[in-house]
């Protein structure tokens, strides 16, 4: 009875201490180094539970299977191939099966190249949908002043026949056309004062709309029939009541021939509402009156 018991007791101690042994030895497995020889053609590896029953393990470097040399449950040799030279993945797997993995760097690692080259850009991809409409920025500063349109063109004309008297030692007879209208006297008539005998007239004529400056008076005049040459008339511009040096002088010497004068190098400042007219004033000296005139005169005043 005791023998058999004994052997009993034996049998399930050796299966309670093999399960044991077996459960121990199939554990995960673990790569802790991979070192190449001098002669750079062995790769030893260390680690746990590289062969737990005996098996020979799987070992596998970049995906190629190497050839084993040694192997034991912590330690394997293995042949290496020619032709590996930077980092790889290691993997040795057991027969339960298991797998550990290890990077591993083979030959010297040199330093990093310089950049290469940019390559080409390329192809444009698809527009993207349109963003939302951002706020409106701040208003920029005022840009330069723009040139000067052109200039308005200002009209007068008188014509007529006029007896006109004064003494022999020289005449001086005036008038005032406006610009636009007529002068406040009889008619249109290019002279209907005398100086220092009439008050000076009320014009009439349309003020002007918009401030500026006057510039460029010419005058047109010819005797038409009778008169006395030489004569000369004097035209100047004036403001409301006022002269400006706007001025110039033309001289008829014969009837029927038409004579120009202009002055292009005085201006005059000109205010929104002021009355714009032009005094002709004539003079003949030592000649005797009464006399005749028949005169036509155009004048044109650019006011910019």
């Amino acid at each position: 009875m005791r023998s058999r018991f004994g052997r009993a007791l034996l049998a399930f101690l050796t299966l309670v201490f093999v399960g044991t042994a077996t459960a121990l030895a199939a554990g995960t497995v673990s790569v802790n180094s991979g070192v190449v020889n001098s002669a750079g053609n062995r790769l030893t590896i260390t680690g746990a539970n590289f062969s737990p029953a005996g098996v020979a393990p799987t070992v596998t470097l970049a995906r190629t299977t190497l050839s084993l040399v040694s192997f034991g449950n912590s330690t394997i040799v293995a042949s290496l191939p020619s032709g590996f030279r930077g980092s790889y993945l290691l993997s040795v797997t057991n027969s339960v099966p298991q797998t550990g993995t290890l990077s591993v760097t083979i030959g010297a690692v040199g330093t990093t190249g310089p950049q290469g080259p940019t390559g080409p850009a390329g192809p444009q991809g698809p527009a993207g949908p349109t963003g939302a409409q951002g706020p409106a920025g701040p208003q920029g500063p005022a840009g330069p002043q723009g040139a000067p349109g052109p200039p308005t063109i200002l009209t007068a004309l008188c014509s007529g026949t006029v007896v006109l008297g004064g003494p022999s030692t020289g005449i001086y007879e005036y008038g005032f056309i406006g610009f636009g209208g007529m002068v406040g006297g009889p008619g249109s008539e290019c002279f209907n004062y005398q100086l220092g005998v009439n008050p000076f007239p009320m014009l009439i004529a349309p003020p002007i709309p918009s401030p500026g400056v006057l510039k460029n008076l010419t005058l047109v005049s010819s005797l038409i029939t009778s008169g006395i040459v030489p004569m000369q008339v004097v035209s100047t511009v004036f403001i409301n009541t006022t002269p400006t040096t706007i001025t110039c002088t033309v001289t008829m010497a014969s009837i029927g021939q038409t004579e120009t004068c202009s002055d292009n190098t005085d201006t005059a400042a000109v205010n929104a509402g002021d009355i714009v007219s032009v005094e002709t004033l004539t003079y003949w000296p030592g000649q005797p009156s009464p006399y005749v005139l028949d005169l036509n005169m155009a004048f044109s005043l650019e006011k910019q």
